[in-house]
């Protein structure tokens, strides 16, 4: 062994692979056009990061008919290769495309709602969120929805309100209304729950609307700090003490020219209950919203300065205008 030129050996094969990894070049475009689109989505993995850029870019190129392929990589994928995957999804959401953006934002919202690959897919759809309300405002009016009412500007509010019974940390949100002019279907909703990361927006939606209930309850289900308002539904007009205990729901003010203005509502009352029903949160006057039609008559009972006082009243409506008002 000790006669053998075992050294210039191991140099040689030290420089051959220290050629392989520094000096062979890398693939160009031309190359990397010959491979499939799953041949470059493997070659994600590579190390270097000169190769894993030539082949992002590939996939970019191949804008069109890539989504499928990247999802089918992503259950098992190394982290190197997900996050590159994710990289690309996040350039083909940026597409000026629109076939090509809605493509790739509807599969991140698919995947933000899986168990193994929401982090990643919130964190792209969170990075991106105002250029996503844009979008979505400009295909929600291109379909033939409408803004309407009290702070109804499409633009992003730290506001809102609901139900037409108001919260006051609420008091003005957008307010998109869907009637026959819509276009959009079903399908079109989703640009709805695009809308206004983070804060609150009022769908209303006419009897002659062409969606279906099965949507509209997908709707509701979609994001936060949403309401979906139907135009038999009815309000009261109040503003909702956000430090209502677990067992009343106290009035902190009241809309004017609501019916609970008319009636002599006011601030510091106590609502315990409506047609007998106990009122002990927000979410019992919402359920009342649906159940009575405007301008049905209701019983109130309220606490005020320690008495208990009853009146009768008409409900309002606030459907379009997104403000309570009674019904003449």
């Amino acid at each position: 062994m000790g006669n053998l030129p075992w050294k210039p050996v191991v140099y040689a094969a030290l420089a051959v692979l220290f050629i392989a990894v520094v000096y062979v070049p890398d693939p160009n475009s031309r190359t990397l056009s010959t491979l499939t689109t799953d041949e470059l989505v493997a070659a994600l993995s590579s190390p270097r990061d000169t190769v894993r850029r030539a082949v992002s870019g590939q996939l970019i190129a191949r804008a069109k008919t890539v989504v499928p392929n990247l999802l089918a990589a992503l259950p098992t994928a190394n982290e190197l290769q997900r996050r590159c995957l994710f990289d690309v999804l996040e350039e083909l959401m940026l597409s000026s495309d629109p076939e090509v953006a809605e493509s790739a934002e509807s599969a991140l919202e698919r995947l933000s709602v899986s168990l193994d690959r929401n982090d990643d897919a919130l964190r792209v759809l969170q990075q991106n969120s105002t250029l996503r309300h844009g979008r979505a405002v400009m295909m929600f009016t291109e379909l033939g929805g409408r803004w309407e009412g009290a702070g109804s500007s499409p633009l992003p509010q730290s506001a809102g309100q609901s139900w037409g019974y108001y919260s006051n940390r609420d008091p003005m949100i957008p307010l998109a209304v869907l009637d026959s002019r819509w276009v959009g279907g079903d399908q079109g909703l989703k640009y709805l729950a695009r809308m206004f990361p983070g804060e609150m927006l009022a769908v209303h939606i006419t009897q002659d609307a062409p969606v279906s209930e099965e949507a509209i309850a997908r709707l509701r289900t979609s994001r936060d700090r949403l309401t979906v308002r139907r135009e038999f539904e009815s309000c009261l007009g109040v503003i909702v003490d956000a430090r209502s205990s677990a067992f009343h729901v106290a009035v902190a003010g009241v809309v004017a020219d609501s019916p609970a203005d008319r009636a002599g509502l006011r601030p510091g009352d106590e609502i315990v209950a409506i047609q007998g029903d106990s009122i002990e949160q927000f979410d019992d006057l919402i359920r009342h919203a649906v159940g009575h039609r405007p301008g049905d008559f209701v019983h109130l009972t309220l606490h005020r300065d320690g008495q208990t006082v009853r009146m009768r009243l008409a409900l309002g409506s606030d459907f379009r205008t997104g403000r309570c008002k009674c019904v003449e």
